[in-house]
């Protein structure tokens, strides 16, 4: 430490200096000790001159300079004004000696070290209020002033607590190993209270330790129960537990209550000044009256519910009520202010014609129940969304003249209803697993899916259109005659096509026109200059090389394509054994990739989904470097997937990509499944009688097993995320996310004579449909493609807001 008096001198009129990321191992200019300067910030960098005395300094940040080798050397920083000081991210195994003579400070952060409570003692500080000892290795508290007021000691390996500090009003201890309050806990002035992720199974009296406490969160834990909470309590998180039940006496000024993913059977009465509150996965099976002016959302999926509880004296906009056992519609119940309505996957009969009369519903979802009809009193209202997926509907009403969106997926329509034609507004239209045979005029929508019906022949196609989705039905020719200036989307695989011919298409972007067998031409890109995905797997179309530049993907089962491109933009699908379905969705754009590969290997067949997250380059990266590493491996059993992932993602980081992916990958041999997985894709099994195995486990941050992981990795969980940001805690690429692991999971599955099928999915499917639901749809079809679309428009139909990305592989054995 100390400067350099050789350098300029810092002009004076200059009260503040940063100086961030810039890997510099001193100041660009000399600092008097008598400088105004006040507030310096030189984070990110390798800072090893410094001043040594500085009389007007306030602010000091030094994060993230790899300071450990500094911390025991006799040196003392002589800045008596310094109040506010951070030092995260520097290595440090004890507490730094230039610390000692600073006792002015009032505001401390030295989170993300390796410090302890045998080489770290805050006693001597007996100014300092705020303390951040965050992901640090914390057995217990160290020695703290007592006026202290905010403490973060979270994601340390703390296990229990007793503590009195007369002054403190927010300690946070989320993240540890916490198994119970010692005697001699009491914090009379605590307001924030933050245990999760711990291993609590209970609480003390709250009233007994922090009788004026505000905000408690204790989720993801294993508590039964709560008792005596103070009625100073405004915000209260009891989510992921396992209470059975829960009253909210004295409760009164509560605004913010979570009680999801609990066991809880009956909903108490809840306060009403609540005005965010969730109940989803739970077994509730009553309710009583709710009466609260300030809610807005009232979400209670997941419960056993046979009717709508009453919360018809509330403000409530968003009501969601999925997967409950709802057998009626009991509108009287209902808010009057209610916009939203979605009650997917319940037994609803019938839709009453008093629901029609809460004027304000702009969106209804009623998809997966036991409908016949939609009633004409539909008309009236301002829909704009309608979602009837799912039940035996064969004919439709007049529709409300405002209706952008309706999802009428898996019903029974044998034909375009006529009052589909009338609705001007209609901008997307999903009629997907019908009996539709015949059209005589297409409707004039932007968004048209008419997969997997029985169409054999297509009228003109309106020149609007933007996206047509015609895969798996029985069209022999497409001609597409107009301009087609809008069309960017076009899905016509799983035909019987023998012809295709189409005018310049200036701006599509997608062609998926795979597995129409005897289809067969010479693909000129000029037609098509805007294409960046094409599918032409099982057919007999030819594309020259090279391709041209914007081009970002091509799906083949040509191998000279392949072996002589040797691009990660071609991917090659040479499998007659495996079906696969795509879909973009909700999402803007299209971040999966797929691995179907027959006989990578002699008697190895290789299948994954790679699930993209902010981007695709490490998902695209990934597909072709994985089965390019693989041969190469000296055994080439499932335990070399380790060692294959490794390099592909060194290879990946090559490329600089600022993305990642999560994968499902399989080898199948004759005798055996290994599996290999990163993430929250899944694979499964699915057997002759419907019965599922389930192959991989989800890595969420979540899971005390990966948090567990995580805290090795220097890393933390926050808002359910790896370091904040990633809903998964392990995966490829993700090369900035701290904490992530790249380790995969490896397991081996002994083939068996009633297995009949291998499922793999990326999370867009799961989000939507559990394991044995997956099992039921995939064994409705024979034809292995088939079932995969009926997948893929299953999850879409059930409101997946992801990519969609399915693989389905007969694995009877002899076949």
């Amino acid at each position: 430490m100390g400067q350099d008096e050789s350098l300029p001198i810092l002009p004076e009129d200059q009260t503040e200096l940063s100086l961030v990321n810039q890997k510099l191992n001193q100041l660009m200019n000399f600092i008097p000790p008598n400088h105004p300067i006040r507030s310096i910030d030189i984070s990110g960098n390798l800072i090893r001159k410094f001043p040594l005395r500085l009389n007007y300094i306030h602010y000091l940040d030094i994060s993230s300079n790899n300071l450990s080798e500094v911390s025991s050397m006799d040196i003392e920083f002589n800045f008596d004004t310094l109040e506010i000081i951070r030092l995260s991210r520097n290595n440090f195994k004890q507490l730094p000696k230039f610390l000692k003579p600073l006792k002015s400070i009032t505001n401390m952060a030295i989170d993300s070290n390796e410090l302890n409570e045998e080489t770290a003692d805050f006693s001597t500080f007996d100014k300092l209020q705020n303390l951040d000892l965050f992901l640090n290795l914390f057995n217990t508290f160290p020695k703290l002033p007592e006026s202290l007021t905010t403490l973060n000691i979270g994601f340390n390996r703390i296990r229990s607590i007793s503590y009195h500090l007369q002054n403190l009003t927010e300690l946070r201890i989320s993240g540890n190993e916490m198994t119970e309050f010692m005697d001699g806990c009491f914090f009379p002035n605590l307001q924030i209270l933050d245990l999760s992720m711990n291993r609590l199974i209970g609480l003390p009296p709250i009233t007994s330790f922090a009788p004026n406490l505000a905000k408690l969160n204790c989720s993801h834990n294993f508590i039964v129960g709560i008792a005596s909470v103070p009625p100073s309590i405004t915000h209260l998180d009891v989510g992921h537990n396992c209470m059975e039940a829960i009253t909210f006496e004295k409760m009164n000024i509560l605004n913010t209550l979570d009680i999801s993913f609990n066991k809880i059977k009956i909903l108490s009465s809840l306060p009403p000044s609540i005005e965010h509150f969730n109940a989803e996965s739970n077994i509730l099976m009553s309710a009583s009256p709710i009466k609260i002016d300030r809610l807005n959302t009232l979400q209670i999926n997941c419960n056993n519910f046979t009717e709508i509880p009453n919360f018809k004296d509330t403000n409530v906009n968003n009501f969601i009520m999925r997967h409950n056992k709802l057998n009626k519609i009991n509108s009287q119940n209902i808010s009057p202010t209610v916009k939203r309505i979605d009650l997917t996957e319940n037994e609803i009969d019938s839709i009453p014609n008093d629901l029609f009369e809460l004027r304000r519903i702009q969106f209804l979802n009623v998809s997966f129940n036991h409908l016949k009809e939609v009633p004409q009193s539909i008309t009236g209202i301002n829909l704009t969304s309608l979602f009837i997926s799912g039940n035996d509907i064969s004919d439709l009403p007049e529709l409300p003249p405002c209706l952008i969106t309706l999802v009428a997926s898996h019903c029974n329509f044998s034909t375009i209803p006529n009052s589909i034609y009338k609705v001007t507004r209609l901008s997307s239209l999903d009629l997907s697993v019908n009996n539709i045979s015949s059209i005589s005029v297409l409707p004039a929508i932007h968004h048209i899916n008419l997969s997997m019906n029985s169409l054999k022949k297509l009228p003109n196609i309106p020149d609007n259109v933007s996206s047509l989705d015609l895969a798996h039905n029985f069209l022999k020719s497409i001609e597409l005659q107009g301009d087609f200036i809008m069309i960017q989307d076009l899905n016509l695989s799983g035909n019987l096509l023998e012809s295709f011919t189409a005018p310049k298409l200036p701006i599509l972007h997608i062609m998926k026109i795979s597995h129409n067998k005897k289809l067969k031409f010479s693909l000129t890109f000029d037609k098509f200059p805007s294409l960046r995905v094409l599918d032409i797997t099982s057919t007999k179309i030819k594309v020259s090389l090279p391709l041209p530049s914007s081009l970002k993907e091509l799906s083949t089962s040509n191998g000279n394509i392949f072996e002589t491109a040797k691009s990660p933009v071609i991917r090659l699908y040479n499998s007659p054994k495996a079906g696969y379905s795509e879909i973009c969705g909700a999402r803007p754009t299209m971040e999966d990739t797929l691995i179907i590969r027959k006989n990578l290997v002699p008697n190895i067949d290789m299948y994954a989904v790679i699930d993209g997250h902010a981007g695709a380059e490490t998902a695209t990266f990934a597909a072709y470097y994985i089965p390019l590493f693989y041969p190469l491996e000296q055994t080439r059993t499932v335990a070399d997937l380790s060692s294959t992932f490794r390099k592909a993602n060194k290879k990946i980081a090559e490329h600089n990509v600022k993305d990642g992916a999560t994968i499902a990958l399989t080898l199948i041999s004759p005798q055996e499944i290994g599996i290999a997985h990163l993430g929250d894709a899944r694979a499964l099994i699915v057997k002759k009688d419907k019965s599922v195995v389930t192959l991989t486990y989800d890595h969420k941050p979540t899971e005390r097993s990966e948090i567990d992981l995580i805290k090795e990795n220097r890393s933390f969980v926050d808002s359910n995320r790896t370091a904040g940001i990633l809903a998964v805690s392990r995966s490829l690429g993700d090369f900035n996310i701290p904490g992530i692991s790249h380790i995969p999971d490896l397991s081996c599955y002994k083939r068996q004579n009633n297995d009949y099928r291998l499922v793999i999915c990326c999370d867009g499917v799961f989000d939507v449909i559990d394991n044995v639901g997956v099992g039921q749809i995939v064994t409705q079809v024979e034809d292995v493609h088939k079932a995969a679309c009926l997948l893929r428009n299953m999850a879409y139909a059930k409101g997946s807001q992801d990519n969609i990305s399915v693989i389905v592989v007969d694995i009877s054995i002899g076949k």
